[in-house]
């Protein structure tokens, strides 16, 4: 076994070597003819004739090209460059066990490692030019174990895992509707353990900071009406980096959302094509200078419902 400094050392030209599309999107299955991309862009179309500032049937201005001069190429470069925003976050962690010889786990026959390293590196990339934003969030994780217990004593293994998280491009057709497309950790609500609210992914991630909720595929379009007011459907069309027990199916929602003086609330109702509908909810009230009550939870359409009530 190769120990944990020489895996990341000898990672890097390794990865050069056999770099493809398929380590950057390892979960990405082949998509039929009829590519969820499509829908994205079908909602670009629908607000074009607004975009161009013409109304709906209308006729769309004619559009003539004229050659950039050079200091129009430096202004370009200039708001290029202070539209681009980076950050990089590094973590890592140890963990120190040691597994009981049970009757669950004699000799070890689980694999419990004694010891476990991780370091992970997180930069987040971000590109806002006039009307379009882009986000890519790529991450290096690497991983050292070692046992002293049971089948595998003496044993050490390490791994260098580098893939993409999240990825997203949004575009402004007015200053008061979006559309988006990409992969993204989506996530609402006051719960702190799990967001029953949620159709798409319940797991919000706060339970452990120290570990990423991994991205899904989502087609988004998001109307603010109002500054208190906005509402967005939202097409769930691909699992992207999260492992899923049961077989995905895609699903869509609406999600209404107002915020007040000194209180919020939500009403999400969604569809999955396994034939489930439900309605989330969360809102929150400052009953006083010094109570915060707040709520969420979900009816299906099997009459179960669940609700998180708090307060602090």
């Amino acid at each position: 076994m190769k120990s944990f400094p020489n895996i990341c050392l000898n990672f890097i030209p390794s990865f050069l070597r056999k770099f493809s599309i398929v380590h950057l999107f390892p979960n990405q299955r082949p998509m039929s003819p009829a590519h969820p991309l499509l829908l994205f862009i079908w909602m670009v179309l629908l607000g074009f004739p607004h975009m161009l500032g013409a109304d709906p049937g209308g006729k769309v201005p004619e559009v003539t090209m004229e050659k950039l001069s050079d200091t129009d190429w430096q202004g370009l470069q200039k708001e290029l460059a202070d539209g681009f925003d980076w950050r990089l976050k590094v973590l890592g962690f140890g963990l120190v066990q040691q597994p009981l010889n049970s009757p669950l786990n004699p000799e070890n026959i689980w694999e419990i490692p004694r010891y476990q390293v991780e370091l992970d590196l997180r930069p987040d990339l971000n590109l806002k030019f006039r009307s379009l934003e882009l986000s890519v969030k790529p991450r290096l994780r690497c991983t050292w174990q070692q046992w002293q217990d049971g089948i595998r004593k003496g044993d050490s293994d390490g791994d260098a895992d580098l893939f993409v998280n999240e990825w997203w491009a949004r575009f402004m057709l007015k200053e008061d509707l979006f559309v988006s497309y990409g992969r993204e950790n989506l996530q609402w609500g006051p719960s702190y353990l799990t967001s029953p609210s949620n159709p798409f992914n319940r797991d919000n991630g706060k339970e452990n900071p120290k570990i990423e909720v991994p991205g899904l595929d989502y087609a988004r379009m998001v109307w603010m009406p109002a500054q208190n007011l906005s509402a967005s459907f939202i097409a769930n069309i691909d699992p992207g980096e999260k492992l899923f027990y049961r077989p995905f199916h895609r699903s869509y929602a609406f999600k209404l959302d107002y915020t007040g003086h000194e209180k919020y609330f939500s009403l999400i109702p969604s569809y999955s094509e396994s034939d489930d509908f439900r309605l989330g909810f969360f809102g929150g009230l400052s009953a006083t200078d010094a109570l915060l009550l707040y709520g969420e939870g979900q009816l299906n359409d099997r009459g179960e419902i669940q609700i998180l009530i708090g307060g602090s």
